[in-house]
This record gives C-alpha cells, sequence and structure tokens, in this order.
C-alpha cells in the first residue's frame, strides 16, 4: 500500500473479508478532499493554529490550569486544537447524566486528570445508570 486510494481500492475488492461491520466514509471523505496545499487545507491549519494560540494566551494570562465546561460540546475547542480533555459525570439533567469537561494545553494530561479526579471526589456526582427504557420529554 502507498496512498490512500490503494487502501480505498483494496477495502472495496475484499470488503466481505475486511470490513463486515463497518464502511470507509472517513478514508472516502479525506480522499476526496483537496491535498495538502488546497485552500481548505490551509485554512483549517489556520484555525487551529488561532484556537491553540487562543487558549494558550487565555490560560497564561490568567495563570489557569484548566477549562472547564458543562455538556458535551465543552470539549469543541480542546478537539479543535488537539488538546487533551476528559469528561466527568456531573449529576442529572430531567434524568439524563451530564457531564462536565475539563482541558488544558498540549501535554498537560497529567494536570487535566488530576484535576477531573479531584473534582469526582469532592463533588460525588456519579449516579448509577437508571437503564430508562427511553426518554420523552
Amino acid at each position: 500500500m502507498k496512498s490512500l486510494e490503494d487502501i480505498i481500492r483494496f477495502n472495496r475488492e475484499n470488503a466481505t473479508q475486511v470490513m463486515p461491520s463497518f464502511q470507509q466514509e472517513i478514508m472516502e471523505d479525506a480522499q476526496a478532499k483537496g491535498g495538502l496545499n488546497s485552500g481548505e487545507y490551509i485554512a483549517d491549519v489556520s484555525s487551529l493554529l488561532s484556537m491553540k494560540k487562543y487558549i494558550d494566551d487565555l490560560m497564561a494570562s490568567n495563570q489557569l490550569d484548566a477549562l472547564c465546561g458543562a455538556g458535551s460540546g465543552a470539549y469543541s475547542p480542546a478537539a479543535v486544537a488537539g488538546y487533551p480533555s476528559i469528561t466527568v459525570p456531573m449529576g442529572l439533567a430531567d434524568e439524563l447524566p451530564v457531564g462536565i469537561t475539563f482541558f488544558g494545553r498540549a501535554f498537560d494530561e497529567p494536570i487535566i486528570l488530576a484535576i477531573a479526579y479531584g473534582y469526582e471526589q469532592a463533588s460525588n456526582r456519579r449516579t448509577p445508570p437508571k437503564f430508562l427504557p427511553t426518554y420523552v420529554k
């Protein structure tokens, strides 16, 4: 295999053996994108670098070890920047579990894990699942 195109072709030719449960949409989408010199790629890299700088500057200027937010969307800035994040239980909302997400700078995994663990121990907000049949509001 010398390219993504080679892998996609192999997978198509051997789909029943190598992809019995999943397809290769992500690889096909990646193949359809432009190269590393495309405007789209350059804009995405610029966005990534901007997000990293924003997070780093925000944390440095406020002497923060981590940032946090409620719900699953709170990890988005970390995901864009490629920074570590962790979500732990924060309680229930309408009988559904809600999490709090902590994230920090590159390679701050030990700090983020310690903060999340400390929060879990101090808040004691984890509740066992109720295995409700469905959720209707």
